[in-house]
């Protein structure tokens, strides 16, 4: 917006075409000087504070999720160019550039138990990964391997992709079950008072919870 309050017009969409459907979760990051967005449908969309809002065509596309991460941006739950689904798949692009995505720049987190990532945020030196029943730790090791990831939690995850956040370092997330912090390690239940009406919302609707 601008000094005054008011909200300036930056893009006027250019050629590319965004185009969630209505319940899709948008979740945007900046990274290296650009303002980067994803919706679980179409590439990754980027602005980079001129012109037009516009595709990063080198991206796994159709990412569910995205995450900057020490010097690297982080997608994850993604397609490939087939339209294969690769619901617990985690990139990272080269350092500094969210343009360019190394082919072995993945890790996959128990591609075959049935579920698929959520949510990312990070606390501490660490990016951690939400599925709906699972959380894991991705850490930075250097060397060939880059990165590496672990699970820590089995049983519990996050119900939405907006579902987490980051409160004094601790991450405050919504299960199917309840509300909780989670320090990377230890598991802290906070709505036990509530826990009659955070059970009575519709299911279908808790992929919308937004912390």
């Amino acid at each position: 917006s601008g000094s005054d309050g008011t909200f300036t017009k930056v893009s006027s969409g250019g050629t590319s075409t965004w185009n969630p459907e209505v319940e899709d979760s948008i979740t945007c990051e900046t990274f290296a000087g650009s303002a980067l967005a994803v919706n679980g449908t179409n590439m990754l969309y980027a602005w980079n504070h001129t012109g037009d809002w516009s595709y990063i065509t080198t991206a796994p596309t159709a990412a569910q999720c995205i995450k900057a991460f020490t010097n690297s941006l982080f997608l994850a739950n993604v397609q490939n160019a087939a339209g294969t689904l690769f619901g617990s798949r985690v990139y990272w692009s080269s350092a500094g550039d969210p343009t360019t995505w190394p082919a072995s720049n993945f890790i996959d987190l128990d591609p075959d138990d049935g579920d698929e990532i959520v949510a990312m945020e990070v606390t501490g030196n660490e990016l951690i990964v939400f599925k709906e029943r699972k959380i894991y730790a991705i850490s930075y090791v250097g060397g060939k391997l880059s990165f590496i990831g672990e699970i820590r939690l089995d049983g519990i995850g996050c119900v939405s992709t907006g579902g987490v956040t980051n409160r004094y370092g601790d991450l405050v997330f919504c299960s199917n079950e309840s509300i909780f912090s989670f320090d990377g390690r230890n598991l802290t239940e906070l709505s036990t008072k509530i826990k009659d009406i955070y059970l009575n919302i519709n299911p279908d609707k808790k992929v919308n919870i937004q912390a």
